[in-house]
């Protein structure tokens, strides 16, 4: 399970070192999306939902 988690992290990384060469805005934002959604089992803090209320 590690391992198939570290080959994903170096797979995105990949991807982003990539997206940063080509300079293209919307593989950047992407990547980094992939990636802040690629780690689940991270613990957060849970928030109330007045925190994002505008």
């Amino acid at each position: 399970m590690n391992s198939t988690r570290n080959l994903i992290v170096f797979g995105l990384a990949t991807v982003f070192g990539f997206s940063v060469l080509s300079a293209n805005p919307a593989l950047i934002i992407l990547s980094v999306l992939l990636f802040a959604f690629s780690f689940p089992a991270t613990p957060r803090r849970q928030a109330p939902e007045s925190e994002f209320t505008f």
